[in-house]
């Protein structure tokens, strides 16, 4: 591993000269407190995203489960210090690994986790000690040198998608100096992501979780994508919420007693995390939206994490004019305004969100009409754009309207045209549903709530 590392740095040293970059990496020290968190049950560090790595990694270290760094991690990191989740990604930029020992320093301490309650110096101390022993005496280092090719192809196969990362958007957004970004393959954490920091100078990491593919290679999912802009932007937006939050804590803790029930999230299970996980999400949802990405999903999924006022913000969002605001920091102030505002409308966003399924609001022929045995098509039109896919089912107790599927189509974002194929049959009652699945609203990525039943008779 340590050769793979070192082409990577000589490859890089150039370019980092003149521009910002985005790499992927594989960071042994990642995988090391993963590893260690996984052996003593932290369930967010027992995941199988990778499951061959996973089955080696479990039998390698097996012999090692009772060493006293695990025993120290379940009662002291974990009962006592409630340490887990960014807790430990966090910690592993605070740690050395060098001639085969594990190592910290004051300065490493402070930059990673120095402001962390979780953490004190006392209790990180004893843990890079036996973290140091567990290292030594499992021969750790044995092991990821054994992985190494598995490291570089797994780098590899995350090039692309890391290197459409555009860190310009990111500077003329927020200002700042130019930084640098390692994207760290989280090959332990499957579906849990840590957000960005500046662990070294000039570099921020993050981590993103992967999943092997079909040749067992670890890989973040095309489909997270704005999870890793998400956590990217973590680095950006945690200053202004720092900076303004007393602005709008009264609020965010009025809108915090009313999602609470409903937010599916644990980690974001408190105010000023939530107030800073929405405002994350809307900066990642101009990214998105100003970089041609569909955000549907994105939308629908802000929704279910309980941030129901999110498309009203994104909104809101058109007011931030580039020419007239240097930068995020400028317009901060109106977001604070935008929040403050939001307990004062809570009734109308709750009406907004009962309302956030798309709707069929008309058909012609009229549904439940008799119509002619002639009749080549009939249009649905829906209240909100809809996403350009479709399908139909039929209904019990009813002979299925002669669809031809291939020629079904969206006539605009609002009318679905359903073109009949044959001729019908005079005095018969026809039946066809809309699936419910197929049919996506185009700007939240709501679903129709059940299957849309036609009835027609036929003259």
């Amino acid at each position: 591993m340590k050769r793979i590392i070192t082409i990577l740095i000589f490859i890089i040293i150039p370019l980092i000269v003149s521009a910002q970059t985005s790499r992927p990496i594989v960071d042994e020290r990642l995988e090391l407190t993963s590893i260690v968190f996984r052996l003593a049950g932290a369930e967010e560090y027992v995941c199988d995203g990778v499951p061959e790595y996973m089955k080696e990694i479990d039998e390698y270290f097996a012999p090692y489960k009772n060493h006293k760094l695990i025993g120290y991690i379940q009662n002291t990191l974990r009962e006592k210090q409630r340490i887990g989740y960014d807790g430990v990604a966090a910690s592993a930029f605070a740690l050395k690994i060098k001639d085969g020992k594990v190592t910290s320093g004051d300065d490493l301490y402070q930059r990673a986790i120095g402001n962390d309650p979780r953490w004190n110096k006392d209790v990180f101390t004893e843990y890079v000690r036996l973290l140091n022993d567990f290292y030594r005496k499992s021969k750790a280092g044995k092991f990821f040198d054994a992985h190494r090719e598995f490291y570089y192809n797994a780098v590899q196969a995350n090039l692309e998608l890391v290197n459409k990362i555009d860190l310009k958007w990111f500077r003329d957004t927020f200002g700042g100096d130019p930084i640098n970004l390692d994207v760290c393959l989280g090959l332990c954490t499957a579906q849990h992501n840590y957000g960005g920091k500046e662990y070294e100078d000039g570099t921020m990491k993050i981590v993103i979780g992967t999943f092997a593919d079909q040749n067992g290679t670890p890989n973040i999912l095309e489909t997270a994508f704005d999870v890793v802009i998400h956590e990217i932007m973590h680095y950006y937006s945690r200053p202004l919420l720092n900076k303004h939050y007393d602005a709008m804590r009264v609020a965010s803790e009025d809108i915090y007693s009313r999602i609470e029930d409903r937010m599916i999230v644990e980690a974001h299970k408190n105010p000023s995390t939530v107030a800073g996980e929405w405002i994350t999400e809307l900066f990642m949802n101009m990214y998105m939206q100003e970089h041609g990405e569909l955000i549907m999903y994105n939308i629908y999924n802000d929704f279910r994490f309980g941030y129901i006022w999110i498309n009203r913000a994104l909104d809101f969002m058109k007011n931030y004019d580039r020419t007239k605001y240097s930068s995020m920091s400028e317009f901060m102030p109106h977001i604070v305004d935008f929040t403050n505002r939001l307990p004062a409308e809570w009734d109308t966003i709750e009406n907004e969100f009962a309302n956030a399924y798309p709707y069929v609001v008309s058909t012609f022929p009229v549904n439940g009409s008799v119509i002619p045995a002639d009749t080549k098509e009939i249009k649905v039109k829906f209240a909100h754009p809809m996403f350009d896919a479709h399908g139909l089912k039929p209904i019990a107790g009813y002979e299925m309207i002669p669809g031809d599927f291939r020629k079904c189509h969206w006539e605009d974002p609002y009318t679905y045209v359903i073109v009949i194929a044959n001729q019908l049959e005079s005095g018969k009652k026809y039946g066809i549903a809309l699936f419910n699945d197929p049919f996506i609203r185009l700007d939240n990525g709501f679903r129709l709530k059940e299957n849309y039943d036609m009835i027609f008779e036929v003259e």
